[in-house]
């Protein structure tokens, strides 16, 4: 016959699993969302990124960089000041859609000699 205390572990046991496993569900529930914005080969710093759906902005870093930490789904990235010939555009607009623990680039040309 099973004692009290031994089905207390057991219980415990099978809780405290199901628990650690919740969490590691948990942490690979975010997506990455990056976004290079370059001329060639030349990265591009200090353009303004933005996630649409939440607001978050970023400036490209000095490798021409901009990474955003999501959940998954789609969203909307704008970048400012890009040159696609003629008048530089007020920004440009790119559809994105991530999955858990899944990682999108968006590659952004900015025509740095069509200004």
């Amino acid at each position: 016959m099973i004692k009290a205390s031994q089905l207390l572990l057991a219980i415990s046991v099978i809780m405290t699993a199901l628990q650690c496993r919740d969490l590691g569900i948990a942490k690979n529930t975010q997506a990455r969302i990056t976004v290079f914005v370059h001329w060639g080969e030349t990265p591009i710093p200090e353009k303004k990124v933005e996630l649409m759906q939440t607001g978050e902005s970023k400036l490209t870093d000095g490798s021409g960089l901009a990474a955003f930490i999501v959940q998954p789904g789609s969203y909307v990235i704008r970048v400012y000041g890009i040159n696609r010939g003629g008048p530089v555009n007020l920004f440009v607009e790119f559809n994105v859609e991530v999955n858990a623990a899944e990682s999108r680039s968006v590659d952004v040309v900015d025509c740095i000699p069509c200004v």
